[in-house]
C-alpha cells in the first residue's frame, strides 16, 4: 500500500512538473512575441521575459535528434523524443534549464523571428542578451535575434 501511494505521489508530481513547464513557457513566449514585435533594435534580457530560476537557456535548431539535445543538455530531458524539433523547421526550441533538469520550454515559431544557435553551449542567465535584427532575402524581411556579445 505504501508503495502504491509514494508511485502515486510521483506521478502527481511529474505531471504538475510538465504542466508548470509548459505554462512558463506558454508565457515566455508570449513576452518574446510582444518583444520582437517591437522591431530591429530591440534589445533584451532573456531574464526579463523568463522571471523564474534558470541556469541555462538552449536555443535547439530544426531536426535535431533526441540524443543530440540530450548531449547539448548533459542530461537526458524525458520529452526530447516528443518534442517534434527533429521533424520540422518552423520552430526552435528554447529551452530553460535549472540543476540538469528542464524548467521551461518554449516552442519559437519562426514567422515571429528567427533564433540564432547557441553554439552548442547554450547561454547563461549573465550572457541571455540579445537584439532583434531586420534581414532581408529574396524580397522578405525577417526578423533575426542575435545575441548581444
Amino acid at each position: 500500500m505504501l508503495k502504491r501511494k509514494v508511485i502515486l505521489s510521483f506521478i502527481a508530481y511529474a505531471a504538475v512538473a510538465m504542466s508548470a513547464c509548459r505554462d512558463r513557457g506558454a508565457e515566455v513566449e508570449q513576452a518574446l512575441i510582444r518583444t520582437v514585435k517591437q522591431g530591429a533594435g530591440t534589445v533584451f534580457w532573456m531574464s526579463d521575459l523568463a522571471p523564474f530560476e534558470w541556469e541555462r537557456m538552449y536555443v535547439i535548431q530544426p531536426y535535431t535528434a533526441p540524443e543530440n539535445i540530450n548531449r547539448k543538455l548533459g542530461f537526458e530531458w524525458a520529452r526530447a523524443s516528443i518534442s517534434g524539433i527533429q521533424n520540422t523547421d518552423t520552430i526552435r526550441l528554447l529551452l530553460f534549464v535549472k540543476e540538469k533538469e528542464v524548467v521551461a520550454e518554449v516552442e519559437y515559431k519562426v514567422w515571429n523571428g528567427f533564433f540564432e544557435g547557441d553554439g552548442g553551449t547554450g547561454y547563461s542567465i549573465e550572457e541571455a542578451k540579445f537584439v532583434v535584427e531586420e534581414e532581408e532575402e529574396r524580397g522578405e524581411k525577417a526578423l533575426i535575434i542575435k545575441r548581444v556579445p
